[in-house]
């Protein structure tokens, strides 16, 4: 079966809302973008995978993404990974 992409918000949109993200879950997104899993998330930060998954959660939310694809995706589009 072939999963449909699902838009990300234009790039000037992405910003303003990564602008918002708290120092931790700019640490959580950095770590989500590189293809980490919450359980790696939360070993490499030092935090139970339950909080690592409670700000995952946030970042997605507060980025308007809907899953961990999409935030590789956004980092992407925010220049912060290089193809």
């Amino acid at each position: 079966m072939i999963v449909a992409q699902v838009p990300l918000p234009d790039a000037d949109t992405l910003r303003e809302r990564y602008a918002r993200l708290t120092r931790r879950q700019r640490e959580v997104f950095a770590l989500l973008a590189e293809g980490h899993g919450v359980k790696a998330v939360a070993r490499q930060l030092a935090i139970s995978p339950k909080t690592a998954d409670h700000h995952a959660d946030a970042v997605r939310r507060e980025l308007g993404v809907p899953d961990r694809v999409a935030v590789t995706r956004a980092a992407y589009r925010l220049g912060l990974l290089q193809p």
